[in-house]
């Protein structure tokens, strides 16, 4: 298991793109040679909204009260989805848009709920890149935290960067 720690290689000082929408000209390659293992990004800052948990809330048909009104944790609590973290902070801190990647493997770990409307701080740490069958990955884990710093959601993830795959490759 790979334990949580804020200490790192800090590349940046800030996130390159703060907030408000991104678009196709802020993409920056996320490309194999750019990814640096061992680099610490985040804090990333930002709110699960009302109106888009609802829409999830209605797109999924979930009903509980607890996700619409009061729940044992204070108000509705978010989905556990709504507070995953790695895109988010990978396209805010350096890469724009996310472009050209496949997730092949996810590890998550939630270890409380967090509340609609309650601010959420999102950071991730580049664990590894390696080639592997012909391809390759690179492998993140991330975290969302509360404002005293305790965790929502932990995920180790492993992504194939399909920018630098050989053009004969097979994803099999």
């Amino acid at each position: 298991m790979v334990k949580i720690a804020k200490e790192g290689i800090r590349l940046r000082n800030a996130p390159l793109y703060g907030p408000g929408r991104l678009g196709p000209e802020h993409v920056v390659p996320h490309r194999f040679d750019n990814v640096v293992v061992g680099e610490l990004m985040g804090p990333i800052e930002y709110v699960i909204k009302p109106e888009t948990h609802t829409k999830n809330l209605d797109f999924l048909n979930i009903y509980h009260r607890w996700f619409w009104e009061d729940s044992p944790w204070g108000g509705p609590i978010a989905l556990p989805n709504e507070t995953w973290c790695q895109a988010r902070v990978l396209s805010r801190w350096k890469y724009g848009p996310m472009n050209r990647q496949l997730w092949v493997s996810t590890e998550w770990e939630f270890h409380k709920p967090a509340l609609v409307g309650q601010k959420v701080y999102a950071w991730l740490r580049v664990l590894d890149k390696y080639w592997k069958r012909g391809k390759p990955y690179v492998r993140t884990e991330s975290w969302t935290e509360d404002e005293k710093g305790e965790v929502y959601l932990r995920q180790v993830e492993e992504l194939v960067l399909l920018l630098d795959m050989p053009e004969d490759a097979k994803l099999r």
